[in-house]
């Protein structure tokens, strides 16, 4: 899988999760390159995949590593949520890093401080995310057909 690929299966687990969670579809979805997001500054962030919605909005990092998240990496995308956070003031920001891999353990305590969910998606066929009181774990057999998805809501 190559990185651009990553970013479509974190894309679409969490655009569907999304829909589990709100009822309604996305306002608009976005991946790659082009995905910018200006921030307080007028520095233009590059987000890997984002999730709009009228009152929400999820901004994910996709790391497809073989080693875990690293702090400075970390510090890098919490840099990023900060400076785009007084921009969008309308809806609230779910900021999220996903990984093939774990998270060094200062990642945890910096994620668990500032909120910042820490999610799993190994393969297309093995994930593990969360959005609001919806924990998704499933299987997809290719990039549009989800074949299973178990839904557990968190207290």
């Amino acid at each position: 899988m190559t990185p651009d690929e990553y970013e479509q299966v974190s894309r679409s687990v969490v655009e569907s999760i999304y829909e589990q969670v709100e009822g309604v579809r996305a306002r608009k979805v976005k991946q790659g390159r082009t995905n910018l997001w200006r921030g307080i500054s007028g520095f233009p962030h590059q987000v890997d995949v984002s999730v709009e919605g009228n009152e929400d909005l999820l901004l994910i990092e996709c790391k497809m590593w073989s080693d875990s998240v690293d702090v400075p990496h970390f510090l890098t995308f919490l840099a990023r949520i900060l400076d785009i956070t007084p921009t969008e003031h309308h809806r609230k920001i779910h900021a999220a890093v996903v990984t093939t891999k774990g998270f060094e353990s200062g990642v945890n305590q910096l994620a668990d401080y500032y909120k910042i969910d820490l999610q799993r998606v190994s393969s297309p066929v093995e994930f593990a995310m969360k959005y609001k009181h919806l924990f998704g774990i499933g299987v997809q057999d290719n990039l549009n057909r989800w074949s299973d998805i178990v839904e557990t809501e968190l207290k």
